[in-house]
Parts: C-alpha cells; sequence; structure tokens
C-alpha cells in the first residue's frame, strides 16, 4: 500500500506555467518517501509556489504550529503516526487550510473518519504532475474564496475556473447533472481534470453533505475487487477472520466516482451493473442481498466501445 508503484513524471498534457495563481501558494507536504517530497516540490514550485516539506508527524506539527498553508498534502501512513490524526491537528490550528490525503490504495472503512476530519480529496499513488497541479489548484482556488455552495453564481463551487466558450459549457453541463442522479462517465485524456467535474456534480447534488468516495481501480489487484467493492463475512476465505464492509456500502447516501473504470475486470463490472440497476449487491461469502443508494461517476482516459 505504500510503495509508489512508479515514480511520478511530467506528462505533455500541460506546460509549466499553466497555473499562474500558484504563485501566491503556500504548500505542505508530509511524507516519508523522497520520491514525493521532490516531485511536489519540483512540480508544485515549478509553478511559483512555496513548498515546505516534512517526512514525519513530530516534524510537521511544529511546522504547522508556526506557519499557515493554504494547502497541505499529507501522506496517509507515516512513520511515527497516522496522517489522519495530524489532519485533525491541523485543522484544528488552521481551519482554512485544504488537506488533501495522499494514499496509496484508499480505505472505505476510514471514510467516516476522513470526513469527520476535513479531508476534502484522496490523491491516489502513483499519481502525474498534471493529476498533482490540478489537484492542489483546485483546493487553493476553493480556499482564496471560491464558495462552492453557490450553485446560482455561474463557476462558483465548480472548480471549473475559465471564461472560454468550452469551459462554460462543461460548467453547465456539470451543474445540470447536479441536478439529477442518473450515472455519469467522463472521458477525456489523463489530466484534463476529469475528477474535478466528476466533484463539481457531487459537490451541487442532494448527496453534498456526504463526502464522494474515490477510487483508482487502477490500483486494485484483480484478486481483491470484488471484496473491496463489495466487503465479506467471516470466514469467506482464508485470512477473513472478520467481516467488512466494501467501497460500495461505504458510498451509500453519496457518490462513488470510479477513476479508471475501463481497468475493471468484467466479473466485477458484471457485478456492480447490478448495482447499477437495482441498488443491490451481495458480500463475498454472503447470501442475503443488501440495498444502497449510490450514484455512480465514473471517468476513463481509454475508448471503452472500441474496447
Amino acid at each position: 500500500m505504500r510503495e509508489v508503484n512508479q515514480k511520478p513524471s511530467h506528462p505533455n498534457t500541460y506546460t509549466p506555467g499553466s497555473f499562474p495563481e500558484l504563485k501566491e501558494a503556500k504548500v505542505l507536504v508530509v511524507d516519508d518517501e523522497d520520491v514525493i517530497r521532490e516531485f511536489v516540490l519540483d512540480t508544485v514550485g515549478e509553478e511559483g509556489a512555496e513548498v515546505t516539506r516534512a517526512e514525519t508527524v513530530s516534524t510537521a506539527r511544529g511546522i504547522i504550529g508556526t506557519n499557515e498553508f493554504h494547502v497541505a498534502l499529507i501522506d496517509a501512513h507515516l512513520p511515527d503516526g497516522s496522517g489522519l490524526d495530524l489532519v485533525a491537528r491541523l485543522r484544528e490550528v488552521s481551519p482554512r487550510t485544504a488537506s488533501i490525503l495522499i494514499t496509496g490504495f484508499p480505505d472505505p472503512r476510514k471514510a467516516k473518519k476522513m470526513e469527520e476530519v476535513g479531508v476534502e480529496t484522496l490523491l491516489t499513488k502513483p499519481f502525474t504532475a498534471s493529476q498533482l497541479l490540478f489537484t492542489v489548484y483546485r483546493e487553493f482556488m476553493r480556499v482564496k474564496g471560491i464558495d462552492r455552495q453557490s450553485p446560482d453564481t455561474e463557476s462558483a463551487g465548480t472548480g471549473l475556473v475559465g471564461n472560454s466558450g468550452f469551459i462554460k459549457k462543461v460548467r453547465q453541463e456539470a451543474l445540470l447533472f447536479a441536478r439529477g442522479d442518473v450515472p455519469v462517465l467522463i472521458q477525456g485524456p489523463t489530466g484534463t481534470g476529469k475528477e474535478i467535474i466528476a466533484r463539481a456534480i457531487h459537490n451541487h447534488s442532494t448527496r453534498r453533505d456526504r463526502q464522494m468516495i474515490t477510487i483508482n481501480c487502477a490500483a486494485i489487484p484483480d484478486h481483491l475487487e470484488e471484496s473491496e467493492f463489495f466487503g465479506h463475512v467471516k470466514g469467506a476465505f482464508t485470512g477473513a477472520s472478520a467481516g467488512k464492509d466494501g467501497i460500495v456500502q461505504c458510498a451509500d447516501n453519496s457518490t462513488l466516482f470510479l477513476d479508471e473504470v475501463g481497468e475493471l475486470s468484467l466479473p466485477v463490472q458484471a457485478k456492480l451493473l447490478r448495482v447499477l440497476d437495482v441498488q443491490e449487491f451481495t458480500r463475498v461469502g454472503d447470501t442475503r442481498p443488501q440495498k444502497v443508494n449510490v450514484r455512480f461517476i465514473s471517468a476513463t482516459n481509454k475508448d471503452l466501445e472500441d474496447m
């Protein structure tokens, strides 16, 4: 869970200087992996942001006690403690700071705590330069005064900032989809802001009071997909010493964003189709179906029809 599968790199989906607003940003990154800290420094710092680095909870606590930040990127698991506990401390001393939790593998069992301590966004390893920049940029703009709770204002809270005809059209469509509850598929190249659109839809929907659950489908090993999505009962398989709720259950009454949905195995796609059809699923090893109320938003950079 903790290992970076590949060193993040600058893709050709953006050019340095594309985020001039970040010149005013103060960013904290707390991660025990040198490659992550340096990548954030190189990528976000190249846009002009002031980046402060820490590798432990104790070091970070000393830093946040004497400094203010617009955005903090905090690893979920640090050598001397929990990243979520550090987020909670940061919220106490600097409630205006936006917290982004870095994780190698999202744990749906911690969704409630993430919501309680104020985690706005999950950033799943490995991530690209574009994903990092879009995420930091979105949270920085929100902290600087974009009110995501004002859907009557054309661009308020969508994170889709700009005045071009194209971005206005995307913004209008996102707000339109937010009024309903139908599943949504977002297609486009990596780094073009598909998650931003998903959050815009969720944040203006009737489900906005609950945290959107974001899953990178490409990061889930095939043999764990069914258990992770639907959970399991005690004794369902070797090592299942206790029952566990899955991702779908954790997203009940909220939105489940499936990033890179085209990477899911066909058997799990078939089971998710039943959830889409009748809002019902069965945990691994169980015979009793369970009902949920989940809205699905999916994204992919692949041509699904071609596949």
